[in-house]
């Protein structure tokens, strides 16, 4: 009997020493204390939380970083880099860029899942106030009707009108991937550079800078500082499709070390006779909207592997050519 109390005994001072150290664990950095902790506690465990966390809590933290990220680029601008593209042609065979709608075509002829048929028509509604030539009469005359419409049933209804129409063109551009372009004529080249033998070439679709989606703007604004956007170029008829460059920067300056050579180019610039800039290139990347995704903007980016300078009214003439 004695020795059954004495297990009794033993037993509950065991008991007790095991919830004094469970009372001291459960204020310790992991656990929820049973009591209030006290200021220094709080600290200490803030302390802990920051530089000594538990692999859980770490994976914790993790997964709401990764939330907050996401959430902070749910908007942003969707882009696409294409695969490389096959043999290259002759730049004779480049296909030459000339409107909007033929950039809607090579966009949407790029993306694996093209636009949909209402996307498509709404991209033109704020360029058809002034006629132009989309080179499809049926097309033009559906399209006049869409944009003269508020009423979203009827211009559903035009829409699946042109779902074919929009098809038909796209196939026809399916993976047109080489192209040309005449820049703009209002971008001029700068004077000779005696120093660098040559001339400057800076229009904004050359910048290297990317356009900065909207939260990342926000920020700059907020501390100041200056948004810059790389420029791009569009076509009167549908300006929610734009044209840029991946590599621009490469082609900022046209070297002529000939002093004969720089010496026509460079009355061509002086004089301000009519010259040409072309430049040839493949389809890089595809990026949807602007500042976010969900912008009307659809960009095609073009690498470019040539840059060649005609004489404007007889392009067999070259200037200067420059490629890499």
């Amino acid at each position: 009997m004695r020795f059954k109390t004495l297990s009794v005994l033993a037993l509950a001072i065991t008991l007790a020493a095991c919830s004094d150290k469970e009372d001291e664990h459960s204020k310790s950095a992991v656990h929820s204390p049973s009591q209030p902790m006290t200021q220094a506690e709080i600290n200490k465990e803030k302390a802990r939380r920051v530089y000594n966390p538990t692999p859980e809590e770490r994976a914790q933290d993790e997964a709401e970083r990764m939330q907050r990220e996401a959430k902070l680029h749910a908007d942003d601008p969707v882009s696409w880099t294409l695969p490389s593209p096959s043999s290259q042609p002759d730049f004779s065979q480049y296909v030459t860029l000339k409107s909007g709608t033929q950039m809607l075509y090579i966009y949407n002829g790029n993306k694996e899942t093209p636009d949909d048929a209402l996307t498509l028509a709404d991209s033109f509604r704020y360029d058809l106030r002034t006629q132009y030539d989309l080179g499809d009469e049926t097309l033009s005359s559906f399209l006049q009707k869409f944009a003269s419409t508020n009423d979203q049933f009827t211009q559903r209804d035009i829409a699946k009108s042109l779902e074919p129409i929009f098809t038909k063109h796209i196939r026809d551009n399916l993976n047109t991937r080489y192209v040309m372009l005449d820049m703009p004529q209002a971008i001029p080249l700068s004077q000779y550079d005696f120093n660098k033998k040559g001339f400057s070439y800076a229009p904004s679709a050359f910048n290297a800078v990317n356009t900065q989606a909207a939260h990342e703007q926000s920020s700059s604004y907020a501390y100041g500082h200056e948004v810059k956007n790389r420029g791009d170029i569009k076509f009167g008829d549908n300006s929610s499709y734009a044209l840029t460059f991946s590599n621009g920067q490469q082609f900022n300056f046209i070297p002529v070390e000939d002093e004969t050579a720089a010496r026509v180019l460079e009355s061509y610039v002086k004089q301000r006779k009519p010259y040409t800039v072309k430049v040839y290139g493949y389809v890089d990347s595809l990026i949807q909207g602007n500042d976010k995704k969900t912008d009307r903007q659809r960009t095609t980016v073009v690498a470019i592997q040539k840059l060649v300078v005609v004489d404007a009214e007889h392009p067999s003439t070259v200037l200067a050519n420059l490629s890499y």
